[in-house]
């Protein structure tokens, strides 16, 4: 069918995919990323800024845009991961994960766990993979099923699923211009969309580039008065593999003349490289800083650095013992001497 497409195009003719072939298009790229990306490294930054004027008041009483910046370090290969994110407040978060055993650590709380693989039972999920809030932009995979969602929405079925499989009669496609390559899907105007999800889009923009349909843009709306708008501002690919690199998100209210105003910004940058390079178990083992208050395996907790210098206090002590023992040994073997 894309064939097809494909060749349509190039001979002019004004033809317009159907619902069903954008759809597969957008799962077509989370199924190449998954098959032939194993490994990747990739550095990460969002910035949010917030426009909301009753949120954003400084101690002068005047108005200041709030806005907040994070960075990441994402590394990946295979099954193994390693998420580290440190805001601009200086809090640090890490989930990693090295075959064997699963790392967490909160940087405002100074604690630390570390779980065997094996302990965890089959129906259970791996401790980041249902909590980290906003990971969705820096693991790569999941911004292709579901760029809309946050972390607590991990599980949530591929928009391209829930559309194809509950509401492919109710879309259509509409062509920009006739000799434009940008379509729009949307809920056909007689249509209407009983929402399964509320991070499902209502509309998605599709560009063809490399004779492939991208989801460039999504309009998602939250009742009549609020509207997210995701957008595509830069990608990256890697052999077949599409990847999103530079992402804006919008969210946008509406005012009392009826007009959507931005009410607030995220802004995401990407950097992937080292695509499909060897990256060793002992990379994604992390070493928790001193004085985190860890959990191990066992159960059994401890203050990460405590014990060492605890030794070292040990240590240090007997040899002074020692010294001031050898001395007093020397003066009491003095004084023997003269008598």
């Amino acid at each position: 069918m894309m064939l097809l497409f494909t060749l349509c195009v190039a001979e002019g003719q004004s033809a317009v995919p159907q619902p069903s072939t954008l759809l597969d298009a957008a799962e077509q790229l989370y199924s190449d990323f998954t098959q032939h990306i194993r490994s990747y490294k990739l550095e990460g930054q969002k910035k949010v800024r917030l426009r909301l004027r009753d949120q954003a008041i400084d101690a002068n009483g005047q108005w200041q845009p709030w806005q907040e910046t994070a960075r990441w370090r994402v590394w990946r290969h295979k099954n193994l991961f390693i998420w580290d994110c440190t805001r601009s407040d200086g809090q640090r978060t890490v989930y990693s994960f090295d075959g064997k055993r699963y790392y967490c650590y909160t940087g405002w709380s100074s604690s630390g766990v570390i779980q065997n693989a094996q302990s965890l039972r089959q129906t259970d999920l791996p401790p980041c993979q249902n909590n980290f809030y906003d990971i969705y932009p820096f693991d790569v995979a999941h911004l292709l099923q579901s760029p809309l969602a946050g972390g607590s929405w991990l599980t949530e079925e591929p928009f391209y699923s829930t559309l194809r499989r509950s509401f492919l009669s109710s879309l259509e496609v509409v062509r920009a211009s006739p000799s434009s390559l940008t379509y729009t899907l949307r809920i056909k105007p007689s249509g209407r969309l009983v929402k399964t999800s509320e991070h499902l889009p209502g509309e998605i923009v599709f560009q063809l580039d490399r004779d492939r349909f991208l989801p460039v843009k999504m309009l998602l709306r939250i009742g009549e008065q609020e509207e997210m708008e995701y957008r595509v501002v830069s990608s990256q690919w890697f052999g077949t593999c599409w990847v999103p690199t530079e992402v804006s998100i919008i969210a946008r209210r509406a005012t009392p003349s009826g007009k959507k105003a931005d009410i607030a910004e995220t802004r995401i940058s990407l950097r992937v490289h080292d695509v499909n390079q060897n990256i060793p178990p002992q990379a994604f083992q992390f070493e928790f800083p001193a004085g985190t208050r860890l959990t191990d395996e066992t159960g059994g907790e401890s203050i990460v650095g405590v014990r060492w210098l605890r030794i070292f206090i040990g240590v240090s002590v007997v040899v002074l013992i020692m010294l001031l023992a050898g001395i007093l040994l020397r003066r009491w073997l003095g004084v023997g001497r003269k008598q």
